[in-house]
Parts: structure tokens; sequence; C-alpha cells
């Protein structure tokens, strides 16, 4: 069977870890979009039979109210409406007749309390002369009861702040009016009788509700007059959601390949891995090699360079004899036959240092003043600055010792002067500058160092290149050979210390090179 167009379109274009990522990516948006479908279509479904239930509920309650209100007008229409006994035993027939009655009175059309009726079970009674006088809400249903002949509706409201619906029933025909206290929880379930879902909640509110979006709620008004009444309906399952069998599904089937690619994934992490390190091994062996084959030349190289450079120092030396025998005094020419010598010699050493050190065989390490050492180096670095026209500034800090081979510290120090005279040949003549400064470093943990900062004002270090500056024989210059930065650092690396890099902010590179700062002499 042949693979669809589309997907081998983008297996020949993508490498493992990007199909493995799309294919993941993929899963787990069709496995997401499955579940939020169904939640959604769940939510709507739920929604839309809450508002259904809503409506048919109170419709329901409404037609009781209803009932409620013309039974009444029709009992405070008979006769002796304005008798007192006659309307206690009225009162009391509907009392038991509906429940939901807590408190009925008797007033005229003034507002006085004339008789009153109150239920057995009734939690709060108040006492008749705190009702003689009627609440402002109240008075206000109650007159326009009267004005309209019609039943309204009040809130009245406890000593405690329970709010409790009353009706004003006129009765036709007499000068009085009842008033009816209902209880609110006769029209919510289980006393109201009416039928709803047992996951639906009902509950009696003054004031229209503020409804959360995407919330299980609805809110349907009573309508009755004179007052704002709303029954809340709450859906209270809101955290079964369930989904339906396609989702279910395709949910599983989501999560048993998110399985398998992660497994894959891992399968293939540890495959890398084991690349990885076979190819770093196979990297230090080849480097291995060519240090040992460094090692092979550098011996050849000292072997023969050292005995031209004795012979440089005889000479030199053999011209120093020749002129005190003669009786020649010439400062200048002594001071550089003097030089010249000392550098013979230095070179020797010099040579001597790198093949101890490439052999791994052990250095003279002394205590060194870097102060003394940057004395006898300037003459060389001034040359090599002039012959960069470039200009050189060296700073160093009395007293600053470290122990280290000498040789090898003038090496590195001389490598990252001559690296950053050679980044500045962009650069113009008048703007090269070159700062070589030596001073004490006290690190965050404690640590101090003898520090020596090599800063220039040329290209810096570029990001590609950023991660192998340090690695042997890796070079970008043409006839460089990649070994200058990665000795520097073996060499601080190998006496306790570190070598550090960092771009300026306004133009060239700063190698900083740490050593361990040696306290007494």
């Amino acid at each position: 069977m042949q693979a669809p167009k589309f997907f081998t379109f983008f297996s020949d274009r993508l490498d493992s870890t990007a199909k493995l990522l799309v294919l993941v990516a993929f899963t787990i948006a069709l496995t997401g979009l499955a579940i939020v479908l169904s939640a959604d279509f769940v939510q709507e479904r739920r929604m839309n039979e809450l508002h259904t239930s809503a409506q048919r509920y109170t419709a329901q309650i409404k037609a009781k109210i209803k009932d409620d209100e013309d039974k009444l007008l029709s009992v405070a229409a008979l006769e002796k409406a304005t008798d007192f006994v006659t309307f206690s035993q009225r009162a009391k027939r509907l009392m038991e007749e509906n429940p939901s009655y807590i408190r009925i009175e008797l007033r005229d059309e003034s507002g006085m309390l004339l008789a009153q009726r109150e239920a057995a079970h009734s939690k709060e009674i108040w006492s008749p002369t705190g009702r003689q006088q009627l609440p402002p809400s109240v008075l206000l249903s109650f007159l326009r009861a009267n004005e309209q002949q019609k039943v309204y509706w009040a809130h009245s409201y406890s000593p405690s702040g329970q709010s409790t619906p009353e009706m004003v029933v006129p009765a036709r025909g007499h000068d009085v009016l009842w008033i009816v206290r209902v209880d609110s929880n006769h029209w919510l379930p289980p006393k109201s009788g009416v039928e709803i879902s047992p996951k639906m909640q009902v509950s009696f509110s003054e004031q229209a509700p503020k409804l959360l979006p995407n919330s299980l709620t609805a809110a349907d008004a009573l309508d009755l007059p004179g007052i704002h009444s709303h029954l809340v309906f709450t859906y209270l399952a809101t955290s079964d959601l369930t989904l339906d069998s396609t989702s279910a599904l395709l949910a599983v089937l989501g999560l048993v390949l998110c399985i398998l690619l992660v497994r894959y994934a891992l399968d293939l992490k540890k495959h890398r891995t084991a690349q990885e390190t076979i190819a770093r091994q196979e990297m230090a062996l080849v480097k291995q090699s060519q240090l040992s084959t460094m090692g092979e030349v550098s011996t050849a190289l000292a072997h023969e360079l050292n005995q031209p450079l004795a012979t440089i120092a005889n000479y030199v030396a053999a011209c120093e004899m020749r002129m005190k025998s003669q009786g020649y005094d010439d400062p200048i020419l002594s001071d550089a036959l003097q030089n010249a010598r000392k550098q013979a010699m230095r070179a020797g050493d010099v040579v001597q240092s790198i093949r101890n050190y490439l052999k791994r065989e052990p250095n003279v390490v002394t205590t060194v003043d870097i102060q003394t050492m940057m004395r006898d180096l300037e003459p060389i670095l001034q040359l090599s600055a002039k012959e960069h026209q470039a200009h050189m500034v060296i700073e160093c800090e009395k007293n600053l010792r470290t122990r280290i081979d000498t040789a090898l510290l003038e090496q590195v120090v001389l490598n990252l002067s001559r690296n950053g005279l050679e980044a500045m040949h962009d650069v113009k003549p008048n703007q090269r500058e070159l700062q070589i400064r030596a001073y004490t470093h006290t690190s965050r943990n404690g640590s101090v160092w003898a520090r020596i900062d090599v800063t220039d004002v040329g290209h810096g270090v570029a990001d590609q290149h950023a991660d192998n500056v340090f690695e042997s024989f890796f070079t970008t210059k043409s006839e460089g050979m990649g070994i200058g930065l990665s000795l520097c650092r073996s060499v601080a690396e190998t006496y306790g210390g570190r070598i550090r890099w960092v771009n300026n902010p306004s133009a060239g590179a700063t190698f900083s090179l740490f050593l361990p700062k040696q306290v007494t002499a």
C-alpha cells in the first residue's frame, strides 16, 4: 500500500525529530478537539435542557399562583367580609388548604389592622403592635390594590432581614383588604409539588441574578404585579461531563498513540545520545592523536631549535666579550646585545616548556611576580603593537603573584596579545588600541584570583564561533593552526585557573585569564 502524497511530502523534508513533533502535535490537537467538541456539545445540551425545564416549571408555578389569587379574590368578595369571626374562620380554612400561607391580615382601606390569623408552624411571629403600620413597600402595593381593585404583591422584611412575599387582595364591594404572607419555599421543590430533574436546583430571588458566561444557570421572572421576583435554576452536575462514544474512542486512540510516540522518542533519544557519545569519543581520539603528533613534532623542533638558539646566544656573548676586550663602550649596543642574548635563551625556555607540556612532562613551577613579568615582556609587546600600528596600554597591580611556569604564562599573554592585535586589522590605525590589565579579582564564593585582561577594539567573536573558541585546531585565520587559545585554556586549567571571554559593548572582545593569587612570596 502506497503512502499518501502529503505524508511522503513531509517525510522527505523533515528529520525524525520534526516528524515526531508533528505527529505528537497532530494527535494532541485531534484528541483535544474531540474532547472540546464533546464537552461543548454536552454543555449546550444541558443548557437547553435547563431552559426547557425552567420554562415548564415556572409556567406551572405561575398557574398555581394565579389560582391562589383567584381563590382569594373570590373568598374576599363573600358576604360578611368585615366580620371578625367570619374572617377568622375563612382564614383558618385557607391556611389548612394552602400551607404556604403564613399569616393573613384584614385591614381597612386606610391600612388599619382589623384582624389577623397566623399559622401555627410559622417560624417568625410578629406581635400585633409591631404590624399596626404597614412598611412603605407593602403600603404602596396596598394602595394600588385598593385603587385598582386587583391583586398586588409586595416584599416584607423581618427584623432579621429575611424577605417574604406578601399578596394584597382587595375585597370587592367592601372597604377592606386582605394581606396574605406567603412562604416562598412552597414555590420551590419539593414543597411546590411540581416535578423537576434532581440534577437541577431551584431558588427564589428578589432581583434578576447576574449570570456568568457559559454557566449552567438560568432565571425566569414570575411576573408578579408590584414586585420583581425570579426563580433561579442551576444545573448541579457540572463536573461529570460525559463524552459520546466517538469522542471517547478518539481520546483513547489519541492517548495510545501519544504513548507510542513518546516511547519512540525516548528510544530515538537514547540512540542519538549513543551516537553523540561515539562521535565525541572519536573526536577525542583524533585530538589525542593530534596532540601526540604535536608532542613528537615539538620534540623534534626543540631538538632542532635549541642548537641554533644556543649558537645565537654564544655569538652574542662573544660580541659582548669582544667589545669589552677592545675597550669599546657603547651603552645602547651593549643593552641590545644583552637583550638579544636574553631573548634567545627565553626562546629556548619557551620551546622546552611547550614540549614538556605537550609531552605531559613536569615543568618548573615558581612564584611569578606578574608586574615583573609584564615589564620583561613589554619590549616585545610594544614591538608587536608597533608592527600592527596599534597603541598599547599596560597596567599592572603591584605585588600580584601566582604559582606557574614562567615561560608558559609569558606565552599565554603573548598569544592573547597577538590575537587581539590581529583582530584589529580592519580597524583604522589611529583607532587601534590594545589594553592589558593585571589586577586582583575576588569571585562571589570568596576565591581570590590574579586576573589578566586583554582587551581589543576589533571585530569580536562571531556568534557561530562562540562555542568553538577554545577547541583544539579550530581557527578562523587562513594561516592559523588553531592551537593558540586551546593551549591558553589548557595552561590555565592545569595550574588551577580558567580563561573566559566576552564581547565588549562597543567593539572588540576581552579575554580574561584567572590564576590563583599567591598571597605570600
